[in-house]
């Protein structure tokens, strides 16, 4: 067996949010024998399987969790010379495409296609994670998305261990959702994704243009997941917000024609407010800093909180974008 299964390995130096305890067993693997092996030892022991990425989005639990944790660190990135078919010549279509494996770091697409002169993924400039996860997810910004990149989807069935290939309209994109998040027994592998031809200089001004806005609107001085909950699009929800509070009605067109989530939670009054070593930042509400040395549990009973209080004050649950992991209290 080539791939080494560790126990009791600390997880929170996989995630953005530096919290989660041990996986009763870890491994790491980077090709698809490599995970073959991984399954049929997880499927050997009647393990629960959890595949993690960058660590980005994730809470995991303070007790760890109880089966084999998969990190795929997969890394293959193939981009085009100048245009066309990856790692091809220019073919002189309106397109260009690139493949990359689930493991790729996001900023490295970004960076790696801007290079090329492509544009599509500009709006990904400053967002940690992996290629898998962000697909998983549809992750997006700025108008952008994954959904609107993805050519097609190749994902392993943690089951069979089989390949499938999705097409665009296969992975069934929605907000911050997919075909993926919805069947855990789904593994993105790799993608196939669809990128325009665009100005290297103009590209390279909008991303420090996004870099300077994440910079001053995103706390970055303390390791937090990400967005605690989704955004409302909901024309129903809007029309009720919008009606009784007149500055969501006037921000409406700068917000894109969405609530985010983070002017609920201000309107709630909740920004800074502190359960042990977690806060709910002053800057970008949605956000949960570990401030201290935080615990996951901490970090649920705010995010507990945030969802009675805006149910009280605007009659909306809120929707979480972070996935929790492992088992918690008040779940």
């Amino acid at each position: 067996m080539n791939v080494k299964i560790k126990k009791n390995i600390l997880l929170s130096q996989f995630t953005t949010f530096k919290i989660g305890g041990p996986a009763k067993y870890f491994c790491e693997i980077k090709t698809l024998d490599e995970l073959k092996e991984a399954l049929n030892f997880a499927k050997k022991n009647k393990l629960e399987i959890f595949v993690l990425g960058g660590g980005s989005n994730l809470l995991i639990s303070d007790k760890g969790f109880d089966g084999l944790v998969v990190k795929v660190s997969s890394s293959k990135f193939s981009a085009p010379a100048k245009g066309g078919q990856a790692g091809g010549s220019a073919s002189g279509g309106k397109n260009s495409y690139i493949e990359a494996e689930m493991g790729v770091p996001l900023g490295k697409i970004v960076i790696e296609t801007i290079n090329k002169g492509l544009s599509g993924m500009e709006w990904a400039a400053g967002i940690p994670g992996t290629l898998g996860g962000a697909i998983r997810g549809n992750a997006g910004a700025f108008g952008g998305s994954m959904s609107n990149v993805i050519k097609s989807v190749s994902a392993v069935d943690l089951k069979t261990g089989n390949i499938k290939k999705f097409n665009n309209s296969e992975c069934l994109f929605a907000y911050r959702e997919s075909a993926f998040k919805k069947r855990n027994n789904l593994l993105i592998w790799s993608a196939e994704l669809s990128l325009k031809k665009g100005n290297k200089k103009a590209l390279k001004e909008k991303i420090s243009e996004t870099m300077r806005y994440r910079q001053s609107r995103h706390p970055l001085d303390y390791p937090s997941f990400g967005s605690a909950f989704k955004n409302i699009y909901d024309k129903k929800i809007i029309k009720k917000i919008t009606e009784k509070f007149s500055d969501a009605k006037e921000n409406m067109e700068k917000w894109g024609n969405k609530i985010p989530a983070a002017y609920l939670v201000d309107k709630c009054g909740l920004k800074g407010k502190t359960i042990g070593g977690i806060m709910i930042s002053l800057k970008q509400p949605n956000f949960l800093l570990n401030v201290k040395n935080g615990k996951a549990q901490d970090a649920l009973a705010l995010i507990n909180i945030i969802k009675k209080s805006v149910v009280e004050k605007f009659g909306v649950i809120l929707e979480l974008e972070v996935q929790l992991v492992g088992p918690f209290t008040g779940r």
